[in-house]
């Protein structure tokens, strides 16, 4: 159940006057590892249950005890790790000379570079099945654990993403067996499509690369 995967839960920590405290702020590189850390003021963050997440922050030029170290090493398309929430690709306003201050917002990451990821598919259908390596003994199932990964939707879709992993998947949507098909489409906009058309929800873990699928008919009536 969505509801009960540890992995895409969000925390935060609460001071001893029942305050929440400011969660610690991270420049990283591409591989998700921390390269120092951030000083920020007026930190927003939006939570969204299967869409990408949003933030926001002030990030300041100059403070009381001289010049930000990683003003110029926070730019466009940067990723942030925000303690608690996870990583983030941001947007930086272009600077001019005289800025000392930028008004930083950013995304979830894996929404972020899973929408930049285009893929073009045929699944179950007729093209797919005359194609000369297809097998009838082993249709495109919704997921496989059986090592034919070449008849794993998920799997046959993250060969556009090969950075991504598949985590976890509810039994009951692994052996769906229907039709497909997307032509320059992103990633994970074929997800969306693919959630609406099999009741699922597809939810990324918001500290790695990593996308889970959830049956919508286990925990929403609706």
């Amino acid at each position: 159940n969505v509801n009960e995967y540890d992995k895409i839960k969000f925390r935060y920590k609460i001071n001893y006057d029942g305050t929440i405290s400011e969660p610690n702020i991270y420049l990283c590189n591409r591989q998700l590892e921390k390269t120092g850390q951030l000083v920020y003021e007026n930190l927003s963050v939006i939570t969204n249950f299967a869409s990408a997440n949003e933030c926001s922050f002030k990030f300041f030029k100059y403070y009381d005890w001289g010049t930000n170290p990683y003003w110029n090493k926070l730019k466009d398309t940067s990723v942030i790790l925000i303690e608690g929430f996870g990583y983030f690709e941001v947007s930086v306003p272009e600077s001019e000379t005289d800025t000392i201050v930028k008004n930083v917002e950013g995304k979830s990451l894996q929404e972020t570079e899973l929408g930049q990821c285009y893929c073009t598919l045929q699944i179950n259908t007729e093209d797919d099945i005359a194609r000369p390596d297809y097998n009838e003994n082993y249709p495109t199932l919704f997921f496989r654990t059986d090592g034919h990964t070449e008849a794993s939707l998920l799997h046959r879709i993250l060969t556009y993403a090969p950075h991504y992993s598949i985590g976890h998947v509810d039994s009951s949507l692994k052996n769906i067996n229907q039709e497909f098909s997307c032509t320059n489409t992103s990633v994970w906009d074929f997800f969306n499509s693919i959630s609406e058309e099999t009741g699922c929800v597809f939810i990324c873990d918001p500290y790695s690369r990593t996308i889970n699928a959830f049956d919508l008919s286990d925990y929403c009536n609706n």
